[in-house]
């Protein structure tokens, strides 16, 4: 789960230029020594996964991971029993048959409710690592810019876009290393989703109050 989350997180993008990934290829081209020092290429999959704050979040998303693990199987054993109870009963003839009903409504509707609670549970995990991911992306803007400025470069590329770049113009490295000291830690308490909503309401409704 955790690889397909950072992997959307990530090519949800940064407003980083994207061309093809041939022109990628041959502008990157050992011979083309202006294109190297105008493009910089930056693996942002791995500036989430090697950088200090998530690793400094992975013990608050682990935890959280292993509640959804621990409440499913715990889930799946009671009502797996109750089936089961409810089976040999219905087997039986012992019980009749509008006890067996009512048994058999009751089963459904505690499966309902433990499907509600482990969805809630994942969601809230998911939120969780989004949240994280969204902040160090957001922290390593200002890294990279830093960077585009001290190597007077015109494009930043996502290194999943280029088939092949040069290892000198590649600063994934250094935008890890700057960002143990620049965003150590981020907040592993993602905001509710009501608060987040509304706030999302009111920046996009910035721009159009400003229009008069």
């Amino acid at each position: 789960m955790k690889k397909i989350l950072l992997t959307a997180a990530v090519s949800a993008g940064l407003g980083f230029a994207m061309i093809n990934p041939v022109m990628a290829a041959q502008e990157a081209a050992p011979a083309a020594s202006a294109a190297r020092s105008q493009y910089l290429v930056v693996d942002l999959n791995r500036v989430v996964r090697e950088s200090a704050a998530l690793k400094a979040a992975q013990p608050t998303l682990d935890s959280k991971r292993n509640a959804v693990e621990s409440k499913l199987k715990t889930y799946q054993t009671q009502l797996e029993a109750d089936a089961k109870a409810l089976q040999q009963q219905a087997e039986s003839g012992i019980a009749a048959p509008d006890v067996l009903q009512a048994k058999q409504r009751e089963l459904q509707e505690k499966a309902q409710n433990a499907d509600k609670d482990v969805s809630q549970l994942r969601n809230d995990y998911a939120r969780t690592e989004n949240f994280v991911v969204d902040q160090i992306l957001n922290g390593s803007k200002p890294v990279i810019n830093d960077i585009i400025k001290e190597r007077g470069a015109t494009l930043v590329l996502n290194r999943e876009a280029v088939v092949f770049a040069n290892p000198s113009i590649d600063i994934t490295g250094d935008v890890i290393a700057r960002m143990e000291k620049s965003l150590p830690t981020v907040s592993t308490t993602p905001p509710a989703p009501q608060a987040a909503a509304q706030s999302n309401q009111q920046t996009a409704a910035k721009p159009a109050a400003t229009k008069k």
